[in-house]
């Protein structure tokens, strides 16, 4: 049960099956998309990010404006379209990321397994959670594999979209070369600023 190929099935299975409910459902069942999609209308008509929009969704935006170039390619599509990718882009890169760790396969399978119903209640939502969850494990599978500048460019995007991402810096103390690390933190903070 804890072979790869069958738990990559698996997440992808409910990742399908939560696009087609959601998509059939209307927009009324994927608010949190229309909240992304008005990131980046907002920011590119040169609007408030984070004034109510009742006419579009029911919420309010509480994401950077990082996040804007993040959700554009979803942004441009018809929502239903954008919303299923999107979601299916959160669900590859969690995967990916979680592959990425310097850990046996079967112990990597026992993760995703562990964590599906995490993610599938955050993949109904489309969460950016999964994305800062990514990136804080990206972040540390790259620091393992001394790719520093990977690993600081996951957790600056994270935490410049969502302060969560912050929480990568716990990683700080495995880091090798830790000037390296410093350099490419500032390098990448400097860019999104």
């Amino acid at each position: 049960m804890l072979n790869p190929y069958v738990v990559f099935a698996v997440w992808m299975l409910c990742t399908v099956w939560i696009c087609i409910t959601q998509s059939l459902a209307g927009p009324q069942n994927y608010n949190n998309f229309l909240v992304f999609r008005g990131v980046f209308d907002h920011l590119f008509s040169s609007l408030p990010l984070y004034e109510p929009y009742p006419l579009e969704y029911r919420d309010i935006n509480h994401y950077g404006p990082i996040f804007a170039f993040i959700i554009a390619p979803f942004a441009v599509l018809p929502p239903w379209l954008g919303m299923s990718l999107w979601c299916m882009s959160l669900s590859l890169l969690l995967y990916w990321t979680v592959r990425q760790l310097p850990m046996p396969v079967v112990l990597t399978s026992l993760v995703l397994w562990l964590t599906l119903n995490d993610f599938y209640g955050a993949c109904f939502k489309q969460q950016f959670n999964i994305a800062v969850a990514a990136l804080v494990v990206g972040a540390l599978a790259m620091i393992e594999k001394r790719r520093e500048g990977w690993a600081a460019l996951f957790i600056v995007i994270g935490t410049f979209v969502k302060i969560y991402g912050i929480v990568g810096l716990a990683f700080f103390f495995f880091v090798r070369r830790k000037g390296r690390f410093i350099g490419y933190m500032a390098l990448w903070s400097a860019m999104a600023l």
